[in-house]
């Protein structure tokens, strides 16, 4: 744990300051001897090592972070209602409605500061304050440094209800119809623990060591510093969107030659008005500015077409077409196209070839385009892996939207077979595969993926860093994660799966399945000039996964147990050397009853070996969350009941 931020507290003094405090006479880090700081600081306290802290013992570094909280608890609840009412044989009216609302409790690791402290003071009446001057922080200088001990706190809570009514119906016999109105909307609210720079200076201005708070150790008042915290609401807002759609399709010519079908065709408009307004808290605290309250809203009209022709009972095509109407982005339309066919049977096998293209567009969400910048801390400590030697820690970040955002438009190409076994009854295999790439891809890069050795190299502007005198890397500053285009992505590769059912034996039905995907290509071109970037079998781009699942059922009982594996990657995300990571296999089993009148019973528990994710010290949470989120909680039992009224 080499960073600063693990350091109980040092002093950054001048030559100046350093001879008049008594202290020693060349500038540098004078810093507070063992992990816990102390409590009654003198001029003995503190030991010179020079101009960086790189070489000072483990032996004097405390870990903030070591709990930290994998899951953090919540409450939730919801009501669902559906009507359902058959007006006349040819029309039904329908309405669904959903509310939820949920409550989700963190609980962060402590904050540190140093030249966000830029303009605070530690007096030199501060009792704790033994070089008698009074040391002022500015934006590129830290003489003193915030080290916090509590545990600040966050909430967040959601509010979701959605609502649809419409009719539906049949003409002519072989027309089906359906025309509905939608609204949308959610509610979210954060509140987290923060500190005024008010406050803090109020608590350095303290003269007494029941009111004053100590920079250098715990303070004798215990409660001096969580009384800096001021529960805050950063984010307080409120999307809304509002729907009406038609739609129609059916089939209408009988193709005139022998063995065609009838054509079909489906159309359908829709309006959609979205809404989004954000009124957060105006003050800034330290480490976080202010968010500017904003507000959206865009109407869309969009419309499509799409017609099936059966040339032959073993020849299929599909055609369709998609425009959009954006307010603020102009209009779009995208086609699309797929084929199946079906080779002369045998006893054998029977193949069946498919394939689709198709081209989409999509425009910046609202946040994306008019949420305005801020700065903030990353919500966990992150390494920093131009720095091995130091711990991870909240990372100073840059967030907000770009309202030079440009949409996103993609290309998706799909192609594959599946393969039957006739003198294997319930025996098949397929084999599909993908091509996605998409241009000018929004994203708000994460400061995780920004540090990686695929972030680093695409986007190395986007991370400002102190100066150095020595050529080594300097200590991040800002991490700007804005929303940005970032050019081409591209995702390849190929879906293996193989299915065997065994029905109605004396014991009951059988089913066993197996799927693979293999990522054959996957990366990034940022459009830098400095090229494609192939992630593949590269840190947390594992190139194979892995499915298995075997299901029995008789009469009213039912069982299933599932696995699912990430295959091995090289993880060279954290040093230049890099390390294998193995295979990780979670065994997810369940068991399951109906025979209590319409209701259903299901017992079963997710990675019931207790598999432990392969260890990585340079996260905070001792694993690489990314790749094996699903097994942090080690086994997980649960008991499901449903019932159809």
């Amino acid at each position: 744990m080499n960073s600063t931020i693990y350091h109980p507290s040092y002093l950054s003094l001048t030559a100046a300051q350093a001879t008049t405090s008594g202290l020693g006479t060349a500038s540098g880090l004078y810093i507070v001897q063992g992990p816990d700081g102390v409590a009654n600081p003198t001029k003995a306290s503190f030991t010179y090592v020079g101009t960086s802290t790189a070489a000072f013992t483990n032996a004097n570094r405390q870990d903030f972070a070591n709990v930290t909280q994998l899951y953090p608890a919540s409450e939730s609840g919801g009501a669902y209602s559906s009507i359902l009412r058959r007006i006349n044989p040819q029309m039904t009216a329908f309405a669904n409605f959903i509310y939820s609302r949920s409550l989700t409790h963190y609980e962060l690791q402590p904050y540190g500061f140093t030249t966000s402290l830029a303009g605070l003071t530690l007096p030199a009446t501060n009792p704790y304050n033994p070089t008698g001057l009074s040391l002022t922080a500015t934006s590129t200088t830290a003489p003193y440094t915030f080290r916090g001990r509590y545990l600040p706190k966050r909430e967040v809570i959601s509010t979701t209800f959605s609502s649809i009514a419409g009719i539906r119906g049949t003409a002519l016999r072989v027309w089906n119809w359906e025309t509905a109105v939608s609204l949308g909307q959610n509610e979210t609210a954060r509140d987290t623990d923060l500190i005024r720079a008010a406050d803090l200076q109020a608590a350095l201005n303290g003269t007494t060591r029941a009111t004053a708070w100590n920079p250098f150790g715990p303070s004798e008042n215990p409660d001096i510093e969580k009384n800096l915290y001021t529960r805050s609401r950063g984010l307080d807002g409120k999307v809304k969107s509002l729907s009406y759609d038609a739609s129609v399709n059916g089939t209408f010519y009988q193709l005139p030659w022998k063995g065609g079908g009838e054509l079909g065709l489906a159309s359908g408009y829709e309006y959609r008005r979205d809404d989004l307004r954000s009124n957060p808290e105006p003050d800034n605290f330290l480490g976080f500015t202010a968010t500017t309250p904003f507000k959206g809203k865009r109407d869309i009209n969009s419309a499509y077409i799409e017609t099936t022709v059966p040339v032959q009972k073993w020849l299929d095509f599909q055609f369709a077409a998609r425009h959009e109407r954006y307010s603020d982005f102009g209009n779009t339309t995208k086609p699309k196209a797929a084929a199946k066919l079906r080779l002369p049977s045998s006893r054998f096998l029977n193949v069946v070839l498919r394939g689709s293209y198709s081209e989409s567009f999509k425009a910046p969400d609202l946040g994306q385009l008019y949420q305005p910048q801020s700065n903030a801390v990353t919500s966990a400590s992150i390494l920093d892996p131009l720095r091995p030697d130091d711990a991870a820690r909240q990372l100073p970040t840059r967030v907000g939207g770009n309202p030079t955002l440009k949409p996103e438009e993609g290309k998706v190409q799909y192609s594959g077979a599946v393969f039957e076994v006739p003198s294997i009854r319930g025996l098949s295999f397929s084999l599909d595969f993908f091509d996605v790439q998409i241009t000018n891809v929004i994203s708000s890069l994460g400061a995780s993926y920004l540090l990686s050795a695929e972030g680093r190299r695409l986007f190395p502007t986007a991370i400002t860093r102190d100066a150095t005198t020595d050529g080594s890397s300097g200590r991040i500053t800002q991490i700007a994660a804005i929303s940005n285009n970032l050019g081409l992505q591209l995702y390849r590769g190929v879906d293996y799966g193989v299915r065997y059912g065994l029905r109605n034996t004396r014991f009951g039905n059988f089913t066993f399945d197996a799927t693979a995907s293999q990522v054959i290509k996957k990366g990034s071109d940022a459009g830098t000039g400095l090229g494609f970037f192939n992630n593949t079998g590269l840190a947390f781009d594992v190139e194979w996964r892995y499915n298995y699942g075997a299901s029995w059922s008789y009469k009213n009982f039912s069982a299933r147990v599932t696995a699912d594996v990430v295959g091995k990657y090289f993880n060279d995300n954290w040093n230049a050397i890099g390390w294998g990571e193995n295979v990780f296999a979670l065994i997810n089993p369940s068991v399951s009853y109906r025979g209590f009148n319409k209701t259903s019973l299901t017992v079963g528990a997710t990675n019931v070996l207790d598999s432990r994710p392969p260890p990585v010290g340079y996260r905070s949470l001792g694993f690489d969350d990314r790749v094996y989120g699903a097994g942090a909680l080690g086994i997980s039992v649960y008991i499901r009941a449903r019932r159809e009224f």
